[in-house]
């Protein structure tokens, strides 16, 4: 028979990630290495409604835990 039968232990409530009015999913980043030769990987923010990355002020992806986000959605004004 198909479907869950038993769940283990206690349920984890996932929150969205919300900042600058949007919401944000995780995403791996690639990138050339500023000094030296080689990749770098780490994780960045991606908009959900453009699909566009979280820069900083120098243009470049933010790391994801340097991020500022909150849980709560922003409110949408209908003016």
């Amino acid at each position: 028979m198909a479907g869950i039968k038993k769940q283990n232990g206690p349920q984890q409530i996932h929150s969205r990630f919300y900042a600058d009015g949007q919401e944000w999913k995780p995403c791996l980043v690639v990138m050339r290495k500023m000094f030296g030769n080689g990749n770098k990987r780490f994780m960045t923010a991606q908009s959900v409604q453009t699909g566009e990355l979280y820069l900083n002020s120098q243009g470049r992806p933010m790391p994801w835990k340097a991020i500022p986000f909150s849980s709560i959605p922003p409110v949408e004004s209908n003016e």
